[in-house]
């Protein structure tokens, strides 16, 4: 009797080790590149109707803007949950990839980006358009929140910088080592028209 506790404890005490270090919080490849805000009501059909060939780039799953606070970086906003792992945006500065699959600084450094100031104007942005449903006092305190591989989401009552690909339960999504989803700017940047048709 005695045997088969210890083997039962023994057998659970490798099953706890095995599988906690699978939950664990992974990071992105490109994951020092972005920055990702969940839990956001988006109006994403409204946002194709405004986008154009230039303006956009839409797939089933995401619509790619440049961003209004500096035209180099992509604003991915994800339609599904699919393709970003999550219904929400992805702010992503530019990097070049190496053959190794690795990302490096191409023409901004994560650490010297104004990530507080660019989740402000493009969710202000995305607000006066009609596209995203928020409050000025949610995108302060979002953008108050925001930095270098931040993963911000809505948890109860109040916004939260949780760890990489975790949830508000601290669900943390297993990592599979695939490659960054490749996307490209569009044209121009998306400017919308005050005066009526």
């Amino acid at each position: 009797m005695g045997n088969k506790i210890l083997i039962i404890l023994a057998v659970f005490s490798f099953l706890c080790l095995f599988l906690g270090s699978e939950v664990r919080a992974c990071m992105a490849i490109d994951s020092q590149f972005t920055l990702n805000v969940g839990n956001l009501k988006i109006d994403t059909k409204k946002l194709e109707n405004l986008c154009s060939q230039e303006t956009c780039v839409v797939s089933d799953d995401y619509i790619t803007l440049r961003s209004h606070f500096d035209e180099r970086v992509e604003v991915i906003i994800g339609k599904t949950s699919s393709i970003l792992g999550f219904k929400g945006i992805t702010v992503r500065l530019p990097y070049i990839m190496r053959e190794e699959n690795y990302p490096v600084v191409s023409e901004i450094k994560p650490e010297e980006y104004d990530w507080k100031g660019s989740v402000r104007k493009d969710l202000y942005f995305l607000m006066e358009v009609g596209v995203l449903q928020i409050s000025g006092s949610d995108i302060e305190i979002i953008s108050s929140l925001s930095s270098s591989s931040s993963n911000l989401r809505y948890c109860g009552d109040k916004w939260k910088q949780l760890s990489s690909n975790c949830d508000c339960e601290g669900n943390c999504a297993r990592c599979m080592g695939g490659p960054a989803l490749k996307t490209h700017l569009p044209e121009r940047l998306l400017g919308v028209s005050t005066t009526s048709k």
